[in-house]
C-alpha cells in the first residue's frame, strides 16, 4: 500500500513539474509589445493590446473640448520599477493604447525616452485629473530629461501624434476607470 501512494505521489510531482515548466518556457518567451500580437507564424498582427504580464490594464478616457470623448485601454505603471521600465524596448503602440503612471504624490519627476525606439506624446495629469502640460512628439531613444513645468501626479504616454488627433488640450478632462468601458 505504502508503495502505491509513494508511486501516486511522485506521479503527482512529476506531473505539477512539468505544468510549470510550461508554464516558466511560455513566460521566458517574452510579452509582445503592447498593441501588437504575435501569431506564432510572426507575420499576422493584431492592433490588441499585448500587456507586460505584471502590469494592470484599465482604461483612461480622454474629454477634449471639441470633440468626442476617447477610451483607451492602458497599462497601468504604479511601482518604481514599473515607471521606470515605461515603455522601453516597445517598438509598436496601438492608436488607442498607452500607459498610465500613477506616482504617490504630485511632483515633476522628470521622463526620458532611453531605450523607447518610438515617439510618444506624454500628457501630465494631476490630481483633479486635468491635463496640466503635454509633451508632444518625443524623441526616440533620446536619453535627454522632458521636465514638466507644471506638477503632477499622473502621466499618460500615447503614441506620438494622438494628442494633436484627440484634440486634446491642457485644461482637458481625464477619468481613470479600473473596469471595462
Amino acid at each position: 500500500m505504502k508503495i502505491v501512494i509513494a508511486i501516486l505521489l511522485s506521479f503527482l510531482f512529476v506531473n505539477i513539474a512539468c505544468e510549470r515548466a510550461k508554464e516558466t518556457q511560455d513566460t521566458l518567451s517574452g510579452p509582445a509589445p503592447l498593441g501588437q500580437e504575435v501569431s506564432p507564424d510572426q507575420n499576422v498582427k493584431s492592433d490588441q493590446p499585448v500587456e507586460t504580464p505584471s502590469l494592470s490594464v484599465a482604461n483612461v478616457v480622454l474629454y477634449p473640448k471639441e470633440g468626442d470623448k476617447i477610451v483607451l485601454t492602458v497599462e497601468v505603471a504604479q511601482s518604481i520599477e514599473e515607471r521606470r521600465q515605461g515603455l522601453q524596448g516597445r517598438e509598436n503602440l496601438g492608436e488607442k493604447h498607452g500607459m498610465w503612471f500613477i506616482f504617490p504624490e504630485d511632483g515633476q519627476e522628470p521622463f526620458w525616452m532611453k531605450d523607447t525606439p518610438i515617439s510618444l506624446d506624454i500628457l501630465f495629469v494631476d490630481s483633479n485629473y486635468k491635463v496640466v502640460e503635454i509633451i508632444a512628439n518625443t524623441i526616440p531613444n533620446s536619453e535627454l530629461l522632458l521636465v514638466p513645468r507644471q506638477k503632477y501626479r499622473y502621466a499618460l504616454e500615447v503614441k506620438a501624434g494622438s494628442a494633436e488627433a484627440f484634440k486634446i488640450n491642457v485644461g482637458d478632462r481625464v477619468e481613470y476607470r479600473l473596469g471595462p468601458p
